[in-house]
């Protein structure tokens, strides 16, 4: 999805209008979870990516700002990450195991189902506890 920019208005009005779509959008995500936790983190995390290509968009214009909000919004992907990291794992287990020997199924199962311990400790423990409502704070 791109953005669309109304060349009638204001590039700065604009860039906000933009920017608090996106963000209205994080909050969204990280506080309903639609798509369930790990998708929505995980298009949180998306999004806090596009808001920092937005900024590299106006960076010109104020540069010191720009930095800060750049560094912010990385910070709080990057507190975000634990679960995606977890999630991945289990999901490229998953893709191994579609075309794995059959021997080696009754090991894979059991990392698997570890993997998915760790990571349901992972969303509990982290997410939910420390991370969501740290970005929930950051982003008001």
């Amino acid at each position: 999805m791109s953005y669309c920019f109304d060349p009638a208005l204001p590039v700065d009005a604009e860039v906000r209008r933009i920017a608090g779509e996106e963000i209205a959008a994080i909050l969204t995500l990280l506080e309903q979870a639609p798509e369930g936790r790990q998708r929505s983190l995980h298009g949180a995390r998306k999004r806090l990516k596009r808001l920092r290509g937005l900024l590299k968009l106006v960076r010109e214009g104020d540069a010191a700002f720009c930095e800060r909000e750049n560094q912010r919004f990385r910070d709080i992907a990057r507190s975000l990450s634990a679960v995606r990291d977890a999630d991945a794992l289990v999901e490229t287990l998953e893709r191994f195991s579609a075309t794995a020997d059959a021997a080696a199924a009754p090991a894979l199962a059991v990392i698997r189902d570890h993997l998915e311990r760790r990571r349901q400790r992972i969303v509990r423990e982290h997410a939910e506890r420390d991370a969501v409502p740290a970005a929930l704070a950051a982003l008001r």
